[in-house]
């Protein structure tokens, strides 16, 4: 299996630059290589539905060239968002030219972001999951590390879990999707921070501590 088709992603953050250059209603490229490229080409392109062994799968995730993939990105996002601030103030934009900057960094941000640092929250190594972390807090996302492990995880397909669907409820259904993920997931985190800090005294400091940095995201 190659690395480079997952290298894909990165044209989301390039076509942010590239219509900010090309200025006027290129500044929306990134919502139409969203919403019209990337699904067009799903329709053209044939799936693939091979996939890999468990024993292929563990030396895939050792290596260099997938790893790269989401580590990688984290910089770039950062850079990313660094850069539009730079650009929103400094720069002159006209009212089209700023709403389609402003769209295409949301969408990149939290479409691609949000996925790479929830691959990067589940993975072992230290370095990783801060990088996860970093993403999060990028969209003032991250008490999604705390709440997707501990809760998620756990919950998943229950009346517990924020982030699943109702019996009966529709994709569409605008207001629970709007509150039930964002707010309705942070009272939840608090929650099992609390609990899995009741002891001892270390332990406590450094789940409350944790907390609380990803709430400030």
């Amino acid at each position: 299996m190659s690395a480079w088709p997952f290298y894909l992603a990165y044209l989301m953050p390039a076509s942010v630059v590239a219509g900010y250059l090309l200025g006027g209603t290129f500044a929306f490229l990134t919502l139409f290589l969203a919403f019209v490229i990337i699904p067009l080409l799903d329709l053209i392109v044939a799936p693939d539905r091979t996939n890999p062994t468990p024993e292929e799968t563990e030396a895939i995730a050792h290596r260099l060239s997938f790893r790269l993939v989401t580590n990688l990105y984290a910089a770039v996002q950062v850079a990313l968002v660094i850069w539009g601030a730079y650009v929103v103030t400094h720069a002159t934009l006209s009212t089209i030219e700023l709403i389609g900057l402003v769209l295409s960094i949301a969408i990149t941000t939290g479409g691609i972001g949000i996925t790479v640092a929830h691959e990067l929250c589940h993975k072992k190594n230290f370095v990783e999951r801060t990088l996860g972390k970093m993403l999060l807090m990028t969209v003032s996302y991250m008490h999604f590390y705390i709440e997707h492990n501990l809760g998620h995880h756990v919950n998943v397909c229950t009346p517990k879990d924020p982030a699943t669907a109702r019996l009966g409820e529709s994709f569409c259904n605008a207001t629970s999707i709007i509150t039930s993920i964002p707010f309705g997931a942070t009272k939840p985190c608090a929650r099992l921070t609390k609990v899995r800090s009741s002891q001892p005294v270390i332990r406590a400091w450094c789940c409350w501590r944790c907390f609380h940095r990803c709430g400030a995201g």
